[in-house]
């Protein structure tokens, strides 16, 4: 997988959304991608990047969607996906000049098999039952049998592939959304980080997509011997399209989510468990791409001490504006503060942000 920003259109007028998504909090930068996070093992917040610059990419099936890389299964049928990608390669073949394609051919030249035909049961009865011990012992009784046993199989390869290879680090276009405040920042015990997506460290350490929300699972098709995922023909040796870790349910759609794929080799660090669980896969962020800390609403006041301290501290992090939450005294909303530079001698009393201000 590899990302070109100017071959991703996922990309385009990203930073058009992220202001959007910043009605809300109008008091912040704009243009970021952000990252809740919440406490450690001691109850404090997870700062430690502060020392060593480490964020986790996650294996899949970590993920705490039970859907994630779980496919559907089509026999016989094209998925939308599979329509989709033909349709793309048809306009672009120029065998269509006058812009209007015609399904059948789309269908005929992009998704049918060349040649057609197959030693089915019907048509070779003395081959039938076959055999293939690289799938299994058994042999498949027809030719149905056999392709549906393939197109699940190549589901659990799947699966296993992505866990084996890729990592993902989750972040979303909203800093202000309180159920995530809730869900991933611990209650608001935690903080939020704010990224620069157009830093070039995101485009050379892998993909930068955003998450869509649909009802319908990625496919995994098979029609003809000929098996698609997400709409591409699998290839062998190749990895698995990028969009197989791209599709949640709208149920997920408050999150906004945007997620940076990366393949597991590129980590700096990596914490082997000794209790069957997941390695730790963490991977060293550059400073420059870090622009923003948000305090959570419900840090007291000495942990927001320390680590507005601690960020004061470091040279490293001298550009590293720092804000914190409140409670709107009369909606269902937050609010933000910048903490200024003379604050953090003197505790954390917040300076208002006023908008416009260097909001790069």
């Amino acid at each position: 997988m590899e990302y070109r920003s100017g071959e991703n259109t996922e990309t385009k007028g990203l930073n058009q959304r992220l202001k959007n998504a910043m009605l809300g909090a109008k008091m912040l930068p704009c243009g970021l991608l952000w990252k809740y996070l919440g406490l450690n093992d001691q109850g404090e917040p997870r700062t430690s990047f502060l020392g060593n610059g480490l964020f986790r990419i996650t294996q899949p099936r970590s993920l705490n969607d039970p859907f994630e890389m779980k496919p559907r299964v089509l026999l016989d049928r094209y998925s939308d996906e599979d329509w989709t990608v033909a349709r793309d390669q048809a306009q672009h073949s120029g065998m269509f000049p006058s812009g209007t394609l015609d399904d059948k051919l789309v269908e005929d030249l992009f998704l049918t098999p060349l040649p057609a035909g197959r030693m089915d049961e019907k048509s070779f009865p003395g081959l039938w039952p076959a055999r293939d011990p690289k799938l299994r012992e058994e042999p498949f009784k027809t030719i149905a049998e056999f392709d549906e046993f393939r197109a699940s199989r190549v589901r659990e390869t799947l699966e296993n592939i992505l866990n084996e290879r890729f990592g993902i680090f989750s972040m979303t276009e909203d800093p202000a959304q309180i159920l995530m405040w809730t869900h991933y920042g611990a209650e608001h015990r935690g903080f939020v980080v704010g990224f620069q997506p157009s830093h070039p460290f995101f485009a050379q350490v892998g993909t930068l997509r955003r998450v869509e929300y649909r009802t319908e699972r990625v496919s995994v098709s098979s029609n003809d011997g000929v098996i698609r995922v997400a709409g591409h023909w699998l290839v062998e040796g190749q990895d698995p399209p990028v969009e197989t870790l791209l599709r949640k349910h709208p149920d997920w759609a408050y999150e906004k989510e945007m997620r940076l794929i990366v393949p597991l080799a590129r980590a700096d660090e990596v914490m082997r468990s000794e209790t069957g669980k997941d390695a730790v896969y963490l991977l060293r962020f550059p400073e420059t791409a870090v622009r923003v800390l948000i305090l959570g609403a419900r840090i007291d006041d000495k942990q927001a001490e320390a680590m507005v301290r601690q960020v004061r501290q470091q040279n490293r992090w001298g550009h590293l504006r720092v804000f914190r939450t409140r409670l709107s005294e009369s909606e269902f909303a937050l609010t933000f503060d910048e903490v200024s530079d003379q604050s953090s001698n003197h505790g954390t009393q917040p300076t208002p942000h006023q908008p416009g201000a260097a909001d790069a």
